[in-house]
Formats: C-alpha cells, sequence, structure tokens
C-alpha cells in the first residue's frame, strides 16, 4: 500500500485567498501540570478558531495535575461553554489522556495539539485547506526547524523518525509532532491500544493500513518557553521504546508474513541461521515491491547477482507469466535459490563477464554494480544494451550518497561485510553519488530516470529506470 505524501509548501497556502470552512472542528489538548500555559494557550484558541471552523469544541483533558491548572481551567468552564475539561484523578500518561479527549470529542474533525501551542494556531486553516485540496484523512504536521530544539533532542527525534518509518513503513517525516489533523470518523474503524507517547505513530500506522489517506504538512515550531517537556526524559523513551517493539510484533510482524514478502520467507524452508538472519534483514531494508513495479508483467526477465533469489522470487509470484533467469557466481546461494522455487525460475551459477543472453525485455541488477570498478561497470552496462529488446527495461538498484546518515551507515555495514568478513568477492567498495551514476548510464547509451527509495528504509536507495536510446 502505498502512502501518498503532499508538500504542501508555503506558496502553496494561497495567502490573501478566502478559504472554505468545515463544519466543526474539536480540538483535543492533553495537560499535565501546565498551569504557566492555561490563560495564554486558551485565550489564544478562542480567538484564533472562530475563523477556522463555524463550529468547534476545545477538550482539555487533565492528567492529574499537581499544581493550579485545575483550578485556572475552571474560571474559563464559567464563562464559555465551548470549553470542556475533564479531569482524571490518576496519571494516565498522553496515550491515555488523549483516548480520553478524543471518545469526547463531537465534531468533524479532529485537532490534537500541545497544551503549549508548539506551532500557530492559525496554521489549522491552511491545514484544512490541504486536507480539503488533497482529499485526505488525515494532515501529519512536520517541524522546518527541528534543530532549534537543540542537538540531545534533534538527534532522539532523527533517530526515532528513522526507526519508526523503517519498521513501519510510514514514511513520514516527523511522526510524533503534536499536530495531528484528522476526520472523527476513522477512530470508528481503528482502535487505540497505547497508553504512553507512541499513540501518535499508533494512530498514523492504523490510518495507513486502513486505507486512510495521510498528507504532510510543514509548520514553524515555537519551542516551549515555560514549564518542562517530559517527552525526552528515559521513562518516557523506554515506554515509546516498548509499546513500538510491543506494537510491531502483535500487529505488523503478522501482516508481514501475509504479505508476499511474507511468503517469500516460506518459500526458504531449508535455511540456516545465519540465512534467516540475512533474508529477514534484506525484506526489511530492500524497496522490493517498489522496485517490482516496474518490472514488465510478461517476458522474459533476467535478474543479474540474484543472490539467494529473494527479488527473482517475489517477481515470480506476482506475476507467474514472467519466463525469470537469474544467476549469481557463487553456487551456494544458487542452490539455496534453487531448493527454495525450485524449477520455477531458472537459476544459474554464472559470473557477469561469462553471461551470453538472447534478447529480453528487462534486466535487473540489484545492488551488484558497487561492488565493480567504473570500467567493470561500463562493460556491464554495453552488454546490457546488446541484450535488451529495443523496448526492454534496465532496472538498476544502486545506493547514493545522500541522505549523509544512511549513507555513513552502509560505510559502516560494508567496512564489515566485504572488507572484514570478505562476504562479498569483490575487496573494493564503489558508492557512486548520483551524478556520476547516470553519467556512466548515459554513456552506454541509456536514458534513465531516477527513482528514490530510501525513505522507511536504513539506506540511501535510489532505482535507475533506463531505456535504450533509439
Amino acid at each position: 500500500m502505498k502512502l501518498e505524501i503532499a508538500k504542501a509548501l508555503g506558496k502553496s497556502r494561497l495567502a490573501g485567498k478566502t478559504l472554505p470552512m468545515m463544519k466543526s472542528i474539536s480540538v483535543v489538548f492533553p495537560v499535565y501540570n501546565e498551569e504557566a500555559y492555561v490563560k495564554a494557550t486558551l485565550e489564544k484558541a478562542l480567538e484564533v478558531l472562530p475563523g477556522i471552523a463555524d463550529d468547534f469544541e476545545i477538550i482539555i483533558v487533565n492528567d492529574a495535575s499537581t499544581d493550579n491548572t485545575r483550578f485556572l481551567l475552571q474560571k474559563y468552564l464559567e464563562v464559555d461553554k465551548r470549553v470542556k475539561v475533564i479531569s482524571s484523578d490518576r496519571n494516565r500518561k498522553l496515550g491515555g489522556t488523549l483516548k480520553t479527549g478524543f471518545k469526547e470529542a463531537s465534531k468533524e474533525l479532529i485537532l490534537y495539539s500541545d497544551f503549549d501551542m508548539p506551532f500557530d494556531l492559525r496554521e489549522v486553516k491552511q491545514a484544512i485547506e490541504v486536507m480539503e485540496k488533497e482529499d485526505a484523512d488525515v494532515v501529519s504536521a512536520y517541524r522546518t526547524n527541528r534543530e532549534v530544539d537543540g542537538i540531545k533532542r534533534t538527534v532522539y527525534s532523527y533517530i526515532y523518525n528513522h526507526l519508526i518509518n523503517y519498521l513501519l513503513r510510514l514514511d513520514l517525516k516527523d511522526v510524533n509532532f503534536s499536530f495531528k489533523l484528522f476526520k472523527r470518523s476513522i477512530l470508528a474503524d481503528i482502535t487505540l491500544e497505547s497508553e504512553g507517547s507512541f499513540i501518535s505513530v499508533e494512530l498514523l500506522t492504523y490510518a495507513k493500513v486502513k486505507g486512510y489517506k495521510i498528507t504532510q504538512f510543514p509548520v514553524l515550531y515555537y519551542p516551549r518557553t515555560r514549564g518542562r517537556s517530559h517527552l525526552a526524559s528515559i521513562k518516557v523513551i523506554i515506554k515509546i521504546i516498548k509499546e513500538m517493539m510491543g506494537f510491531y510484533f502483535a500487529h505488523i510482524r503478522p501482516d508481514l508474513k501475509n504479505s508476499y514478502l511474507g511468503s517469500l520467507w516460506s518459500d526458504y524452508r531449508e535455511k540456516s541461521l545465519w540465512t534467516k538472519f540475512y533474508i529477514s534483514m534484506r525484506l526489511r531494508s530492500c524497496p522490493f515491491e517498489a522496485i517490482e513495479q516496474y518490472v514488465p508483467p510478461t517476458g522474459k526477465i533476467v535478474d543479474l547477482g540474484c543472490g539467494i533469489g529473494l527479488f527473482s522470487g517475489l517477481m515470480h509470484k506476482k506475476s507467474p507469466l514472467r519466463q525469470i533467469t537469474a544467476m549469481d557466481w557463487n553456487p551456494d546461494r544458487i542452490s539455496c535459490a534453487k531448493k527454495a522455487f525450485g524449477d520455477k525460475i531458472d537459476f544459474l551459477i554464472k559470473d557477469l563477464a561469462e553471461v551470453s543472453l538472447d534478447a529480453c525485455g528487462c534486466i535487473v541488477i540489484l545492488d551488484v554494480l558497487y561492488l565493480l570498478t567504473d570500467k567493470k561497470v561500463e562493460e556491464v552496462l554495453l552488454r546490457c544494451n546488446q541484450w535488451l529488446s529495443s523496448a526492454g527495461a534496465l532496472l538498476i538498484l544502486e545506493k547514493d550518497t545522500k541522505p549523509r546518515f544512511k549513507y555513513f551507515l552502509l560505510l559502516i555495514q560494508e567496512f564489515f561485510i566485504t572488507l572484514l568478513m570478505n562476504l562479498n568477492r569483490s575487496r573494493t567498495v564503489n558508492l557512486r553519488e548520483k551524478t556520476k551514476m547516470i553519467n556512466l548510464i548515459n554513456q552506454c547509451g541509456f536514458s534513465v530516470t531516477v527513482k528514490y527509495l530510501h525513505r522507511g528504509y536504513p539506506y540511501p536507495h535510489v532505482l535507475y529506470v533506463c531505456e535504450k536510446r533509439k
């Protein structure tokens, strides 16, 4: 399932235009010891919200505050019926508090925000416009200036976002930021379980799994100036990790088993512990299904450097009409592939230098060329040009040098795999920057389209979709 991401840049905000107002909106604020923000936040909300929605309510869930928050909130209950306060006798943390607020919400849209207002509430008007324009069900905002919170929290956020996107395939920039706008009808289709800060991710993941459209929205972030945030504490982080792993193994892993990727796992019945580990990591770290969409559904397909045959197996499962020939220089890998797929795929022990092919409709080379020198890469590409039919396609998956974090992670991995453990025959690693790779492909008679596939994965994947120039 593809997650559609709409990049609502500042130019799309239609400054000066009159925006249609939604019928109603519930704004849910979780509150714990926020006496310093009660007056400023509620006065601002009551000032701005009438210009955003025809009908609105403010739901404040007081999570057993121990300061004067409860008494200060009582004042607004007496003067404005649109303000509702729900007080808990015990501290339930963010997840439990939000679930209470969501249950009480009665309007068409629900907006969740932290009580210290980390963004300009007037941005909600543009967020609603984006929701309507993109026909989205959820708007998940991301901070354009995340670094203002300091190096420690910036690093925490970066690691957390990459981990979440890797495990849950959300492909979102700022999963935990407290600006979530969504249609209340979604809540009837999902059951939120988290009691901690993981609830934002849980909401987004369920929305994606159920087929709701999520769009992203950039906002300027205003860090807290009063009071104290508890979101970066060790206890909160540990709770998030526990809930994240529990959610993954309870909900995501079973779904994987029922997917094409999961069925690949079951094909490798006779697998050693090392092979199990490799398959598990490869299925989670490589965008196989995204690549498969560019492979013709019929005709002769060649997988050069197929390894143990994971992608060849996926191509066959998705379309049995494909005539797949897969080859690798390593006899052990080919033996493993044959045990998994038998004669459904033609597996050959061949070196790239020994390959000779008849005309074929598609050639796939996944994570191979970075092990070759520029001269060898040129030789392989020229031969692919000869083998491909006039309408044939060459698909090359390689790694870019950006994003830098993923690039350095890849360098560390290849240092151990290729140079120390000697698991690849090559003793060199040539991770080429995108421009250099495009030049090599162009020189060998191809036109190329670049597809970035790194989001949601730990490595900087780039797919080069190449066509023969006429």
